[in-house]
């Protein structure tokens, strides 16, 4: 299980075309990672973590 931002652009159409999986809200669900396309998975995760980024960005640390 891994979590996703719940609607970044593109979301819809990776999940489509990841393989067999479930999701929640924003969980998604995988029993056996050969069950699934890993260049999906990586491009999802990748583009989950620039959106979570974008959403909310870190203050920079020489800004403290």
């Amino acid at each position: 299980m891994f979590y996703t931002e719940a609607a970044f652009e593109g979301r819809d159409v990776l999940l489509a075309n990841l393989g067999k999986h479930r999701t929640g809200k924003v969980c998604v669900y995988i029993r056996r990672l050969a069950d699934v396309d890993l260049k999906v998975l990586e491009t999802l995760v990748a583009r989950s973590v620039t959106d979570t980024k974008r959403r909310y960005p870190q203050p920079d640390e020489n800004d403290a």
